[in-house]
């Protein structure tokens, strides 16, 4: 726990944004089946998920455009960040989509007291609907957040999908688990985990914090 904590520290110094996926959340959301490999596959994804969110996000043309200022006013420099995506047919409703995003099974967050919140939109969404779910982003944000909005029209789709981003939120006291302290093994602290130079995770140039400027 204290190097997981001590990790978190360092990386809180040096990112604008961070979102952190505790241990105990793989455990309580997985099948027992579940492999170590799959379970780091599990919290990888999330990282791949954030990372095509905001390219997309920039990348897309949209009815409602999200720029790289929206993304940068949303990020930098805020510390604890919350990330969803939300997918539901395309009769569906879309606070559905939005709730999904904002209940993300792997993150330890919500989005209560968030400064900031980032919500792209994709497929067919009626506006009433859409108006419903902005203001269910604010009953748990509070009427102070700053939402910024962007859709993507696309008539081919079946879908409806949210990409949620928050940012600002008051920190609260958390433990960390290292993953070690769920395993019965009286060597473990004697266990000193190999990597190769080359399996050192490079951290994109723009998620850092003195690229965005």
């Amino acid at each position: 726990m204290v190097v997981a904590q001590g990790g978190i520290n360092k990386l809180r110094e040096n990112v604008d944004t961070l979102l952190v996926i505790p241990n105990e959340k793989l455990l309580s959301i997985s099948e027992k089946s579940l492999t170590l490999c799959d379970a780091f596959e599990l919290a990888d994804s999330v990282l791949k998920d954030t990372i095509c969110g905001i390219s997309n996000i920039v990348y897309n043309c949209g009815n409602i455009n999200i720029d790289y200022n929206d993304v940068k006013t949303t990020l930098e420099n805020k510390g604890k960040g919350h990330f969803g995506i939300g997918t539901v047919e395309h009769d569906g409703a879309i606070i559905e989509a939005v709730k999904q995003a904002v209940n993300c099974p792997l993150l330890e967050t919500d989005i209560a007291g968030a400064e900031n919140i980032l919500i792209n939109t994709s497929g067919q969404i009626c506006l009433k609907d859409l108006d419903d779910a902005l203001n269910y982003i604010r009953e748990l944000a509070g009427e102070e957040v700053n939402i910024i909005w962007g859709t993507v029209s696309e008539e081919e789709s079946d879908k409806i999908v949210v990409s949620l981003f928050a940012t600002g939120m008051p920190e609260k006291e958390v433990r960390h688990t290292a993953l070690g302290e769920h395993m019965d093994n009286p060597n473990r602290n004697n266990i000193a985990p190999k990597r190769d130079d080359t399996e050192v995770i490079q951290i994109p140039p723009f998620l850092k914090r003195h690229s965005i400027r």
